[in-house]
């Protein structure tokens, strides 16, 4: 029903709830506006407007909460929008939204805020990724990465998102400056699979609870471009000559010890086995009255456990070997700590001095593994087998799901077939492969 008169707090008190609930509408200032009363006796402002040919409510206000003034401007706003083509209610729909979406990004910022994570905890837990995925070689070398080259440069606790472009920069030119080109290319893929990880993270509708957050809005490795463009992948192996030579002139040859002579000797007679898991052997690994070498899976690099048998050549070295390590944890320890195995990179750096000194075509510890499988496949040993022998994850199906066969017969026939053969090319001797000696 029409109010005659504008509306006074007077006239809004004074009206009663009745059987069911009605509105009051004032026709002579504001069109439009009036007050809903309940049958409770509760009075709510509201405002009636035509929108696309139909009569739309718009709630004000309740009252007394909102008074008739505010009331009155709010309906005025109302009539305005109606004016300029708008519906009122969507309008306020959206803003509604609008709002909506704005706490809740203001709930994300807070979060984000709280809760991103640090450089320490961004390489640890992709690191820790790595190790889930069975990469734990993969796992170490980035984890020695970041020990000595990523921290040269960065706080561990600073937060992953802060990291710039710069900051990627100084860690690679520090490391180029010490002449590491190819290095510097690893550490930059190291990071730039560090920070992609932590975005995934972040993305992931799985971690929206997560206990860290990284709040990373790009990669900062992304337009870093590698150091060196194109690594000339890794094609030497020894000849037979050059493998010879090599092993008789460790005897002669002054510049390095005998526990690393005696390192490259097993890598070697063992068939080219990484020369990590080599000088990080305990010898509570070796079974000698079985012929057995027997890798647990956190020794090796695809996290498989890997059993190598040993030929005579080989159990003559651990032979030697034995009386002089044999009361240490490892078969190589470090000098001066018989708990703690031979570091790795002596072995790198001994072999670089020994073919400056002696003239010898430059070669790496790596390279004597290729040089294993080259010349086993020279001896007529079949790719899988030689895949076998050097622990390679293959990835047929049949392999990968079904064959739990563990091959060991086929293994020690291969591995002494090898060490025959390399017994003979160290003694000069005349040397056929597999398959002529059996016409």
């Amino acid at each position: 029903m029409p109010a005659k008169k504008p509306f006074t707090d007077l006239m809004i008190r004074g009206l009663k709830p009745k059987g069911r609930p009605y509105r009051v509408r004032e026709r002579l200032n504001d069109k439009g506006f009036g007050v809903q009363v309940s049958t409770a006796g509760t009075k709510t402002f509201f405002m009636a407007y035509v929108f696309d040919g139909k009569e739309r409510f718009l709630k004000l206000g309740r009252y007394p909460e909102c008074s008739l003034s505010e009331a009155r401007r709010r309906c005025r706003d109302v009539r305005d929008e109606v004016q300029r083509g708008l519906d009122p209610q969507a309008e306020r729909e959206r803003r509604a939204a609008e709002r909506k979406r704005a706490e809740e990004e203001r709930k994300v910022r807070e979060r984000l805020e709280a809760m991103s994570g640090s450089v320490a905890q961004l390489f640890e837990a992709y690191i820790g990724y790595l190790e889930s995925e069975k990469s734990r070689g993969s796992a170490r070398q980035v984890r020695q990465a970041y020990e000595k080259d990523v921290l040269a440069v960065l706080d561990p606790d600073m937060k992953a998102r802060d990291v710039t472009p710069e900051h990627i920069r100084l860690i690679l030119n520090r490391i180029t400056k010490r002449g590491a080109k190819i290095q510097a290319n690893r550490v930059r893929s190291y990071l730039m699979a560090a920070f992609k990880h932590g975005i995934e993270h972040d993305n992931n509708p799985e971690n929206l609870d997560a206990d860290v957050l990284f709040g990373l809005r790009a990669n900062p490795v992304r337009d870093i471009p590698r150091i060196v463009k194109q690594e000339a992948v890794g094609e030497r192996d020894l000849s037979r000559t050059e493998l010879a030579t090599f092993w008789r002139s460790l005897d002669e040859y002054q510049g390095m010890d005998y526990l690393t002579k005696t390192a490259f000797r097993l890598v070697l007679a063992t068939g080219g086995q990484r020369i990590k898991e080599v000088i990080e052997a305990p010898w509570s690994e070796f079974d000698i009255d079985r012929r057995l070498w027997e890798m647990p899976s956190n020794r090796t690099k695809n996290g498989h456990p890997h059993i190598v048998p040993l030929n005579d050549l080989a159990l003559s070295i651990l032979e030697e070997l034995r009386a002089l390590t044999g009361d240490s944890r490892y078969l190589f320890p470090k000098r001066g700590d018989d708990n703690a195995p031979m570091p790795l990179a002596s072995m790198s750096k001994a072999l670089m001095r020994y073919c400056e000194r002696t003239g010898f075509e430059r070669f790496t510890p790596r390279d004597l593994r290729r040089t294993c499988k080259t010349r086993m496949g020279e001896l007529g040993l079949s790719k899988e087998i030689r895949d076998r022998l050097h622990n390679h994850a293959l990835q047929d199906v049949s392999s990968k799901h079904y064959d739990r066969y563990d091959y060991l017969a086929e293994k020690t026939a291969a591995m002494t077939a090898w060490g025959e053969y390399l017994g003979a090319v160290i003694a000069g001797a005349e040397v056929l492969p597999i398959r002529a000696k059996g016409r």
